[in-house]
């Protein structure tokens, strides 16, 4: 954990469930989550990095709060054996807000600013004298998702069948106020600027309205050892941002309101076939969709009342697959897939923004592992190995996107080649399991240019390969409800780095966890 970074956290949820008849049943949960920490959200620039790869020199006066209500509720219809109708509600309330002192990191020659402090190195003497900004935002969202699952023979073979409907509703609030005077270390102080124009006062004020609807329709054919799922689903999404103040002033250009509506239909189709013992093959094919998120991404191209709301456009993909998962032989259980994703408009996240990257393409393999020896030698005593590894051997661009200087043929950024993770184990009869093993991470690049010399604010460069190892014990008596657990991240203290994401950020230190679980 970053040095000057504390975490208060208190959460709380109740579950129920209520047989109203024999074939009706009601489940509800609500939870309630308050936090207030004290947490960076920028990284450290390439000379504060090398100083200290922990350090938080802003740490004391960030902040983070949070307080969330939610509700859920599912009603469940055994209409007969062959029918089940479940309905699901559920609604959230939650208001966060934000503050922090540096914005852009490494931004005098390797150390961050603070932000409306021009030219003030961040450290934590200069932190206690200085401004910065709030973000408060709210959010609140509900939906409904009723679901029919069925088996039917209308086609004279057996079947199953789903059937459903989901609709959701956000309402978001996302303001942000900003000064130097050291007194907007408060927010109640700071959001006392509410409608002040200019570089101190209210900043940004974007309200964001989200309906979405989804229709979805899949069957099962089971012929034989093969199963066949044809299914469809239907997405209807409208996105209304409308950005009344920007830059610290009101808006008046039409271009600062936007009605950004997408629908697609999204069909898929798998096959599996079961004709080995303990063994399945499958494939598929499913076409994908992901509307761009209700986010404040705007520019202001004229000036500080001409804000403009980036239209991002939605992702769209095709995904391919061809795997087999067996356990065809005792103690022993394999699976690998081949995957191939083409995307059409990939959103890409580039220091902090994110944008279209055109096409691209994913490809690679997919393999995981136990072998479990007790079973194999029919003792109670058992050592096992575990293994996953994922070669993504391809992850590139396919064409040039000249405003991002991104060239066909480059590797998208975060997408490591390899990933590696290996454990080996033991379990006793009396309920103790103990597990030692090691995760792998490939080279990455961190921006769409490939970029391999970096910055001044760290935020482009490499991220080198790393590898750490972990434990984990856990003993939970025979016919006991109370089990204990240790585990242990990263044993050897190793440094590396993890993120460029608004910064560089190091991976987490030496961290050992125990505690006690009681199922009641």
């Amino acid at each position: 954990m970053r040095k000057n970074h504390d975490f208060d956290v208190f959460e709380v949820a109740i579950k129920g469930q209520l047989n109203l008849t024999k074939n009706q049943t009601l489940i509800g949960k609500i939870g309630y989550y308050k936090e207030d920490s004290h947490i960076t959200e920028t990284g450290l620039g390439s000379v504060e990095y090398a100083e200290d790869k922990f350090q938080a020199p802003t740490g004391k006066q960030d902040r983070f709060l949070h307080e969330r209500n939610t509700f859920q509720l599912q009603h469940i219809y055994q209409i007969s054996d062959a029918a089940k109708l479940s309905t699901q509600a559920y609604y959230v309330d939650t208001d966060r807000a934000s503050f922090r002192q540096i914005n852009d990191p490494g931004g005098l020659n390797g150390r961050s600013e603070m932000d409306r402090c021009d030219g003030v190195v961040a450290t934590e003497a200069n932190s206690r004298l200085c401004g910065g900004r709030w973000r408060p935002r709210s959010y609140q969202y509900w939906g409904v998702e009723p679901r029919l699952d069925f088996k039917h023979n209308t086609f004279g073979i057996a079947s199953d069948a789903v059937v459903g409907f989901r609709y959701h509703e956000e309402d978001i609030n996302r303001a942000q106020f900003r000064g130097a005077d050291p007194r907007f270390q408060s927010q109640s102080f700071a959001e006392s600027f509410a409608g002040v124009n200019g570089g101190t006062g209210h900043r940004e004020q974007i309200d964001i309205r989200v309906e979405a609807k989804s229709y979805y329709f899949q069957n099962t054919f089971y012929a034989g050892d093969f199963a066949i799922t044809p299914g469809v689903r239907y997405e209807d999404v409208r996105i209304k941002t409308d950005v009344r103040r920007a830059e610290g002033q009101p808006q008046d250009n039409p271009e600062s309101y936007l009605n950004n509506s997408q629908s697609k239909v999204i069909p898929g189709f798998g096959i599996a076939w079961n004709g080995i013992d303990n063994t399945t093959v499958f494939a598929g094919v499913h076409k994908g969709f992901a509307p761009p998120r209700p986010d404040r991404d705007i520019e202001a191209p004229g000036g500080a009342n001409t804000a403009v709301v980036s239209r991002t456009k939605p992702e769209e993909s095709t995904n391919w697959e061809l795997g087999v998962r067996s356990k065809y032989f005792k103690g022993i259980g394999l699976e690998s897939t081949l995957f191939h994703t083409d995307f059409d408009e990939i959103v890409i996240q580039d220091n902090g923004r994110f944008f279209n990257g055109g096409e691209s393409q994913q490809t690679g393999l997919e393999m995981a592992g136990r072998i479990d020896f007790g079973q194999i030698w029919n003792t109670t005593h058992n050592i096992y190995l575990t293994a996953s590894w994922t070669n993504l051997f391809t992850a590139k661009f396919k064409k040039d996107v000249a405003s991002e200087n991104i060239s066909s043929g480059n590797r998208l950024p975060y997408a490591p080649k390899h990933l590696l993770s290996v454990a080996v184990g033991y379990q006793n009869p009396l309920g103790f399991d103990a597990r030692l093993g090691a995760d792998r991470v490939s080279e990455q690049f961190a921006d769409g240019e490939n970029t391999t010399v970096e910055v001044d604010s760290g935020q482009e460069g490499t991220i080198p390969s790393y590898t750490v190892f972990n434990a984990t014990m856990n003993f939970r008596p025979q016919g006991s409800k109370t089990s204990y657990f240790l585990s242990a991240y990263n044993l050897t203290d190793r440094e590396y780095l993890v993120s460029r994401v608004d910064g560089k950020f190091a991976g987490r230190e030496r961290q050992v966890i125990a505690g006690i679980r009681y199922a009641f």
